[in-house]
């Protein structure tokens, strides 16, 4: 049998290891706040685009509709975002982050700071930033990836 994939050399795989360690890092860090690095996120998202649609918040978390949603659901039911019909059009949602949103992202923005320091001393100041630029870059390059031509991926 002829191998070629490896995980050692998989770019996706070792981006996904990367994030999951660092998420595992900042949601310990975060946990008290009653929030979790990724509602962190989604909160900060919203209160800095308040009034954009649910759909752009997510496209600016790079999130799909269904994941964003199960992102949603928990800060629903504490009651630290409330999900209002949009005031241009009313077919869309936008999500407003409450008091009680507010009070605990400022918690967790404390504690994520303390979460930021921890990751340097582990990663490394020069490399952190390093792994930081590299992440934006691949991001905002692959968001809006189609295959070239548009089609499917060919047949082997």
């Amino acid at each position: 049998m002829t191998r070629t994939f490896s995980h050692k050399l998989c770019h996706c795989t070792n981006l996904r290891r990367a994030a999951r360690a660092a998420t595992r890092i900042y949601d310990e860090y975060v946990r008290t706040s009653g929030l979790s690095i990724a509602q962190v996120a989604l909160i900060s998202v919203a209160l800095d685009n308040p009034e954009s649609p649910s759909g752009e918040l997510g496209r600016l978390l790079g999130l799909d509709k269904s994941t964003l949603g199960r992102n949603l659901r928990p800060l629903l039911e504490g009651q630290m975002i409330s999900i209002a019909r949009g005031t241009s059009d009313r077919r869309t949602r936008t999500i407003r982050v409450t008091d009680t949103g507010i009070k605990a992202f400022e918690k967790a923005s404390a504690l994520w700071e303390r979460a930021e320091d921890e990751f340097v001393r582990l990663v490394g100041a020069e490399r952190s930033a390093v792994a930081n630029g590299v992440s934006i870059h691949v991001a905002s390059n692959l968001s809006n990836h189609t295959l070239a031509g548009g089609g499917d991926v060919p047949d082997i």
